[in-house]
């Protein structure tokens, strides 16, 4: 799906870090701070790189809030070659909870269920503030648990 560009802007990078949820957080030379979501922070990390002229362009997600939607290094307003780091940063390794591992099934379960209330949403069956319950909802439905409270409680 391609966003419609609100706006851009062309910023030189000065630190590049993750956060402990493995968002992308980088600082600009003016010391403005941005922030990518850890699920699309992958796709910038080569670009996004400290001591680089970059454009970012930006976009409105479906919920009305402005998202860095690409970016690109800009050569003609980089630093000398001499400044540039030897090695992009590299993302620290994920932390490992054990307490809050979840298998695989469970994820497919859940982005199953995320999916199915997203399209009531898209039909206009529910609004956006029940998503999580419904979410909730289908996730225990084919986990195989009894949905009877849960249906009661979003009215069904």
């Amino acid at each position: 799906m391609n966003a419609k560009i609100t706006r851009t802007e062309i910023v030189i990078i000065d630190t590049v870090s993750h956060n402990s949820y493995n968002d992308l957080l980088f600082t600009d030379k003016s010391g403005k701070e941005y922030k990518i979501g850890a699920k699309r922070a992958p796709f910038f990390e080569k670009t996004i790189v400290a001591n680089m002229g970059v454009e970012l362009s930006y976009a409105m997600s479906s919920f009305g809030k402005e998202y860095v939607y690409s970016a690109k290094q800009v050569k003609d307003i980089l630093p000398p070659p001499a400044q540039w780091p030897a090695q992009p940063v590299q993302p620290p390794p994920p932390k490992t909870d054990s307490s809050k591992k979840v298998d695989s099934e469970e994820i497919k379960i859940r982005s199953m269920a995320a999916a199915y209330a997203k399209d009531l949403v898209v039909a206009g069956k529910i609004e956006v503030k029940e998503l999580l319950s419904y979410c909730e909802f289908f996730r225990c439905y084919m986990m195989g648990k009894n949905v009877e409270a849960e249906a009661r409680r979003l009215g069904q």
